[in-house]
């Protein structure tokens, strides 16, 4: 009778977390906005296959490849997997919350993780942060079943999920910290720690890991000092504002009265860890939010930095309030954060009604704005090159212009100096364009350290994207540097 139990519930949660699924597949589809400067990133890397790029490791841009070889390179296509990862990511959920506690649970968990603003928007947008939410969650799923089962073969999906997660994103490494710390403080678990199987799951990720540590040993690890730079762009000292921006965007994250909830459950709870299995969640949920909180307080933070918190946190709530019996609260949560969800997917439509605060998708108008005049310019100056300074303005400009095979405009970027800033710094050699003439599409109303560089220069057009101001120039015969 259990298992048919299980069968039936685990059918609705389907039924219920596939509809929504299409819904955002549906509007996916619609394409209401352009693509996102990073997605165009993520994209021209798909193109040059890797076990590695500047800023992230490689699963990204596999996906992007995956999606975009059956699907074409519209904006659609490229994000596909984002809202797949998700929907995966639930599913884990689920099954983590109904092996530790109940069919009902699990179904509120799922829900709940689902529904969550930042889930949503992540669902549109694709980012490192989808395939990482996917495995983390996995991860999480056969950690239970392999502690509590006792079955080898959850060691060993375990290790395949978290290596897939480090290649994913490195912030999976908080896993490993948050497993490591829950058997620490588990008298029942203590032993795992150092067990033939901990160890093999260790090595198996390790494993599968091990390509994209080889790629940075070859690359001067650029992107481990890339990630370090990223962490603490501001240096170490005390940003108290910068943790309480930090605080406040988590509230968009993981939604305004669920976030309330989770800090109240962890304020007022006098024994935290009550159970073997409250105490899991809590290291799952609080490690990664709390070492985020202090970065942000040192250095600052990114709000998404903290989202695979929010897997286990999910569960956590939803256990508080199905075992009080205040599921009426649980939806009414759920429906806040569907509204909020609703919010950001109409909110181009409903801006043209009334008067928002401000634009977020701003920065992707910005970007996309550049590529027409510059198609206009290729025409009236053929046999050039475009040239720019800018990370943002190259990917758009490779995604904007690419040709009918998919393939991204070969744009090149201009560096100032000798500083590797980004993946197009790497990978440009500008001495190979030596005797060349280009566009130069820049936001500096200044080129004068360029001039020198070039036999002549002349402005030819400008335009106002999105209230930042493009100047395009002329630029003959490049010189060289050296």
């Amino acid at each position: 009778m259990a298992e048919v139990s299980n069968i039936k519930g685990f059918t609705i949660f389907f039924i219920v977390s596939f509809f929504l699924l299409c819904l955002r597949l549906v509007y996916l589809f619609s394409e209401p906005y352009g693509i996102f400067f990073d997605e165009a990133q993520y994209w021209t890397w798909s193109k040059d296959f890797a076990f590695g790029y500047f800023s992230k490791p490689p699963i990204i841009a596999w996906l992007i490849a995956f999606t975009t070889d059956f699907c074409g390179d519209k904006t659609a296509c490229v994000r596909l997997s984002a809202t797949f990862c998700h929907f995966i990511a639930g599913l884990f959920v689920y099954l983590t919350a109904r092996r530790l506690y109940t069919e009902k649970t699990g179904f509120w968990a799922g829900i709940l993780y689902l529904t969550l603003p930042g889930i949503s928007a992540s669902s549109y947008f694709i980012s490192a942060d989808a395939p990482l939410m996917m495995f983390w969650a996995a991860s999480l799923y056969f950690f239970v079943k392999a502690i509590v089962d006792r079955n080898f073969i959850y060691w060993i999906l375990l290790g395949i999920c978290a290596g897939l997660g480090m290649m994913s994103k490195y912030t999976m490494i908080m896993f490993f910290a948050s497993a490591f710390l829950y058997m620490l403080f588990s008298p029942s678990f203590r032993k795992l720690i150092f067990s033939p199987a901990t160890i093999f799951t260790s090595l198996l990720s390790l494993a599968i890991f091990a390509p994209n540590l080889y790629w940075n040993l070859q690359n001067d690890f650029i992107s481990f000092r890339h990630t370090g730079d990223n962490v603490f762009s501001y240096g170490f000292s005390l940003y108290p504002d910068k943790m309480f921006e930090f605080i406040g965007a988590q509230f968009a994250v993981f939604g305004p009265v669920s976030f309330i909830a989770l800090l109240i459950f962890f304020i007022r709870k006098k024994k935290i860890c009550e159970s073997e299995d409250e105490k899991m969640l809590v290291s799952f949920t609080y490690t990664l939010l709390f070492i985020a909180f202090a970065v942000a307080l040192i250095s600052g933070a990114q709000a998404h930095w903290a989202a695979p918190a929010y897997i286990a946190g999910s569960i956590l709530l939803a256990r508080v309030f199905v075992k009080k019996g205040q599921i009426r609260i649980l939806t009414n949560i759920i429906g806040f954060n569907i509204a909020l969800g609703l919010l950001f997917y109409h909110y181009a439509d409903l801006s043209q009604r009334v008067s928002m605060p401000s634009d977020p998708f701003v920065r992707v108008a910005i970007w996309n704005g550049i590529a027409p005049k510059a198609y206009e310019n290729l025409t009236k100056y053929p046999n050039r090159y475009i040239m720019t300074d800018e990370r943002k303005s190259v990917a758009t400009l490779m995604y904007n212009l690419r040709d009918r095979d998919g393939e991204p405009y070969p744009i090149v970027k201009w560096r100032r100096d000798d500083y590797v800033r980004d993946h197009y710094d790497m990978t440009t050699n500008l001495e190979s364009y030596k005797g060349k003439n280009f566009i130069f599409i820049t936001r500096s109303g200044d080129i004068s350290d360029i001039k020198k560089y070039f036999s002549s220069t002349q402005t030819i057009d400008s335009i106002n994207s999105s209230g930042k101001k493009f100047t395009y120039y002329l630029l003959d015969n490049y010189r060289g540097r050296k």
